[in-house]
């Protein structure tokens, strides 16, 4: 045991300390390198994507799919076949005109077929220690199942514990015992047991029994889901210039509460309070949050026109509709039991923080009449000042936590509690085509800020998609303007590419 132990922890170290390789791109040719641009796999292929977080890669050349692991080619490309990834453990196949079939074969890392009849499914038993028996449920056609131990230092199937048996089984290694339990339900009698597995030092395999005490954890539980929200049903209404905040409420078995949005209750039920809010000499106007996109300013369009169809907002549970007002030529907000002060020449719904109550893009003109942005949230409380020409919000939901700022023709990086995370620097900042992160240009090379703090400085000749991880170290994906992969880029501006 021992011995089997120290080998294992041979292979993981061993696994640890290889070389990490990347995709190079060379012109149109990719082949693979490592980090000191050292070819390992010459660029010859059309494309190399990786498999895993390791060192599995997909091979593509003339439309022909192969694998390539540790650098060397194992599977040859073929034209009818295609080939995935299972944990870094096996390379399944499956035809490409017939993925219904199931899996065609299973390799080992090498190469090296391990099963050639179709399977339908193969699961692996997680595992915690490295020390632990890979166990490996595989099923096929007419349910014919199998269970079998792989040895990952080996690279081969070591025991079947099972084989082509019509059944369904669920296996799980319990360190306590270090035993393989087993749960079996035979698929003709309908009829289930349970089994265990111990290891036999002397004989070097696994003995199974029954195991009459085995209990097996219910993974499909049937618990409740007691839904917690809260929503209040409440609305704005506008007569004779009063504005009207309606509650709805409802009362059962003597106990009176506000009503849920899913209108449980009848409406005869009902009861209604109103709250009345009076403005003199000011114009009220309804407002209502509606599905749709965040709203962004950009420099082609700071001004205030046709204020209601610009309004892109996510739906607000807890705020129907608001109230705008505007009294001596400026504008205010009537917003949950509150009146704001009248002082800004617009105000537009932004977007919604985590609490889902709303933020507000609000501007003030200054002398030169030139409207500087900044942004409040629902208890009127000033997120940013309002002393910026534009802000843009990185989410086209409304969601996103970074915000593009820019002031006096610079660009930077504010977060949605109104941190400056980047002072106006650079020659621009805009959204990333998802939420969490932002675009950063500085004379013609790339950086980003992700909404995690991750801060890359613009020294990359394209912009910047998202991190990937080959071997558990992380680098840069790159893509040109529309969207085509240029090649991979280290932190220190180290490029993988050659054009």
């Amino acid at each position: 045991m021992k011995l089997k132990v120290v080998v294992l922890l041979l292979f993981t170290t061993a696994l640890c300390a290889q070389k990490t390789l990347i995709p190079y791109r060379n012109g149109a040719l990719w082949g693979l390198c490592d980090k000191k641009l050292n070819m390992v796999l010459p660029p010859t292929f059309d494309s190399v994507k990786s498999m895993d977080y390791l060192q599995l890669f997909r091979l593509y050349k003339n439309r022909n799919e192969g694998v390539a692991y540790q650098g060397k080619v194992v599977i040859a490309p073929s034209a009818t076949h295609t080939y995935y990834d299972l944990e870094s453990t096996f390379i399944v196949e499956q035809d490409k005109k017939d993925s219904q079939s199931g899996y065609t074969a299973i390799y080992n890392l090498n190469g090296e077929k391990l099963i050639t009849i179709p399977v339908y499914t193969i699961n692996i038993t997680p595992t915690v220690k490295p020390t632990d028996p890979i166990v490996v449920v595989v099923a096929g056609k007419n349910k014919n199942s199998g269970v079998f131990i792989y040895d990952k230092s080996k690279q081969k199937i070591v025991q079947w514990l099972y084989k082509d048996k019509n059944a369904y089984f669920s296996c799980k290694f319990k360190p306590s015992d270090k035993a393989i339990h087993i749960y079996f339900h035979d698929e003709k009698t309908d009829k289930s047991c349970y089994y265990k597995a111990n290891y036999n030092n002397k004989l070097k395999k696994y003995d199974v029994a029954p195991d009459k005490q085995a209990q097996i954890e219910d993974m499909s539980s049937n618990l409740e889901v007691v839904e917690q929200r809260e929503d209040k049903y409440n609305f704005y209404e506008v007569k004779n210039n009063y504005a009207e905040r309606i509650y709805a409420f409802a009362t059962k078995k003597g106990k009176t509460r506000l009503l849920r949005t899913d209108r449980r209750y009848h409406e005869s039920k009902f009861k209604h309070d109103s709250i009345f809010f009076d403005i003199p000499e000011a114009d009220l106007r309804i407002n209502k949050f509606i599905q749709g996109n965040g709203y962004a300013l950009s420099q082609y369009d700071t001004s205030p026109n046709n204020e209601t169809d610009k309004e892109k907002v996510d739906t607000i549970f807890t705020y129907h509709n608001y109230v705008t007002y505007k009294k001596n030529n400026k504008l205010g907000l009537i917003l949950g039991t509150k009146v704001w002060e009248a002082k800004y020449d617009s105000i537009r719904y932004f977007r919604a923080e985590s609490g889902l109550k709303p933020y507000f893009l609000v501007a003030i003109k200054n002398e030169q009449g030139i409207a500087k942005w900044g942004v409040i949230a629902a208890e009127n409380q000033t997120i940013l000042p309002c002393v910026y020409d534009e802000i843009t919000v990185n989410y086209n939901g409304g969601y996103g936590t970074l915000w593009a700022i820019k002031q006096n023709g610079r660009y930077g990086i504010a977060n949605n509690r109104g941190t400056i995370l980047k002072a106006p620097q650079y020659d621009n900042v805009y959204p990333r085509e998802l939420f969490y992160a932002m675009h950063i240009v500085q004379n013609n090379k790339f950086g980003w800020y992700s909404h995690d703090n991750v801060f890359h400085e613009p020294v990359y000749p394209y912009k910047i998609y998202f991190e990937e991880t080959f071997n558990k170290e992380r680098f840069v994906k790159l893509i040109d303007d529309k969207g085509k992969l240029k090649g991979f880029a280290n932190f220190d501006g180290t490029l993988y590419f050659k054009d």
